[in-house]
């Protein structure tokens, strides 16, 4: 970059770190720095614009060039990863459900063998000893889940989703607000106008040409 306009910033800066604003010529005088500043400013751009310029239409080629290679395969990619994602999900089901069913077989197996322990119990006499057998929890350890099968250097991440069923039942520690919506009602009405819980204010700011 041109030496010149380096040291003019350098200077520029170092006397903005210094301003304070106590009068009406400081005040003028920190407008006319801002009009110095915008002049600066164009210079810079004068003398890098055209090489940003060069290197962004480049990039953006290249980008564009990388983008239209890879659309065909990244389409492809993606019908893949949902159909795997579909029989992923098909198969946990199933064994969820197997699982489930397997626990409910050991589980009668072991209340129906408390039962006749039990009922053995109180026809030798010993009801107590009977009624302590049926009070007893039922226990049964899990069964192993069958996992589908996996291949090395590829795995599943868990990628939970929402849809909305109801909008009126959602609490209201989720809902956002809609700032953008509030920020042009703020500047078309100019102050004007009271929104409760909200505190409209002016932050003037100099606009330099």
């Amino acid at each position: 970059m041109d030496e010149q306009v380096q040291q003019e910033i350098k200077a520029f800066e170092s006397n903005a770190a210094l301003i304070k604003i106590e009068s009406d010529e400081a005040f003028i005088t920190a407008q006319e720095d801002l009009k110095r500043a915008r002049v600066i400013e164009k210079r810079v751009g004068e003398l890098l614009d055209p090489i940003i310029k060069k290197a962004h239409a480049a990039h953006k080629e290249a980008v564009g060039q990388k983008k239209n290679l890879l659309m065909p395969l990244q389409k492809a990619v993606g019908l893949i990863r949902i159909a795997a994602g579909a029989y992923q999900k098909k198969k946990e089901d199933e064994a969820r459900r197997k699982q489930a069913e397997e626990a409910a077989r050991l589980k009668k197996i072991e209340e129906d063998r408390k039962l006749a322990e039990a009922a053995e119990l109180e026809a030798n006499g010993q009801k107590d000893e009977a009624e302590q057998v049926l009070s007893e929890p039922v226990f049964t350890p899990p069964p192993a889940m069958q996992a589908p099968p996996k291949v090395e250097g590829v795995s599943y991440r868990d990628n939970w989703k929402f849809r909305i069923t109801n909008e009126s039942q959602i609490p209201r520690e989720y809902w956002v607000v809609d700032a953008q919506k509030i920020g042009q009602v703020v500047r078309a009405t100019k102050g004007s106008l009271s929104i409760p819980g909200i505190q409209i204010y002016n932050d003037k700011t100099p606009i330099v040409r």
